[in-house]
């Protein structure tokens, strides 16, 4: 990006065309959308269409028919509502991918031992989270702008409305000791801890910086 930039600046008939040509598609929706004025013609033709796709669903619809039996419908049944009435969580293990059942209350000692590390983490407040949004917001515009980087685009990138990150784990099962794996310690478990950032505040902003890198 920086060479781009330096090639664009030393070309005198280089224009802001040049600017946007360079950047990459945005996969994220617009701020705003506009509806566009009403077309009689294409209107009808995909009214005509849909009903067509629609007599020929209905044509060719069947039932669906389950390979569980029963008992298995019951069982299944059985773990989502544990699930539901927050009892237990359902994941997968890390790596190795067999399904990992914990109860909440473990999963939840599992976690809060995890965050007590002060090196990595420390407790904010939502007031911080929003002043830290507000923060990354000015300095994108700011590297944008000094980047020569197309209005709009940066506009695209920056989320005035962020979600908070979403914390979860997964349990290492493979460096677990087959004798612990009942244990309700969560001393004994190993995790690999992930953090979910979409629709965060770094979220679009780091879509570019991988676009830039790969």
């Amino acid at each position: 990006m920086l060479r781009n930039k330096a090639r664009r600046e030393n070309i005198p008939q280089s224009s802001a065309l040049d600017n946007k040509r360079l950047l990459p598609t945005v996969p994220f929706p617009l701020p705003s959308y506009k509806e566009g004025e009403p077309y009689l013609a294409a209107d009808i033709k995909f009214r005509v269409l849909s009903s067509g796709i629609l007599e020929v669903s209905n044509k060719f619809k069947h039932s669906y028919q389950s390979n569980l039996s029963r008992e298995q419908w019951l069982g299944f049944e059985g773990v989502r509502d544990l699930i539901a009435n927050n009892y237990i969580r359902l994941s997968v293990s890390d790596k190795g991918g067999e399904f990992v059942v914990l109860p909440q209350t473990l999963d939840r000692k599992i976690t809060e031992l995890h965050l007590s590390d002060t090196n990595v983490y420390q407790s904010a407040t939502e007031k911080d989270f929003l002043a830290q949004c507000r923060r990354l917001n000015v300095v994108w515009i700011s590297v944008g702008r000094s980047a020569g980087l197309d209005e709009r685009f940066l506009r695209r990138l920056k989320l005035d409305n962020s979600d908070c990150s979403v914390f979860y784990n997964l349990v290492k099962t493979r460096k677990t000791p087959q004798q612990a794996m009942h244990s309700m310690s969560a001393e004994v478990f190993e995790i690999r801890p992930k953090i979910s950032c979409v629709g965060g505040p770094t979220d679009r902003i780091s879509w570019f910086l991988n676009k830039i890198v790969s």
